[in-house]
């Protein structure tokens, strides 16, 4: 930090300033997420990605279904 504030003559207060306004703003607007639910979304993630292999698997198998017994797809797949 003590590099960039020679480098750019800028006091490391008003860095830090600027820092915890951005910070302010961010989670005023919701674009900023707490460290304490980033784990959980994390895990709420990988279910959904789960979850939607399993649905992507048990269409393949519907369709290999249909193609086994000769049928025809409904309209729109």
């Amino acid at each position: 930090m003590e590099e960039v504030c020679r480098k750019y003559s800028v006091n490391a207060a008003q860095i830090y300033r600027w820092k915890r306004s951005l910070d302010q703003e961010l989670k005023e607007s919701g674009e900023l997420v707490p460290k304490s639910q980033v784990l959980g979304l994390q895990k709420r993630v990988e279910e959904l990605e789960r979850a939607l292999g399993r649905k992507a698997l048990e269409v393949d198998l519907f369709k290999k279904v249909y193609e086994l017994k000769g049928l025809r797809l409904p309209e729109g797949t």
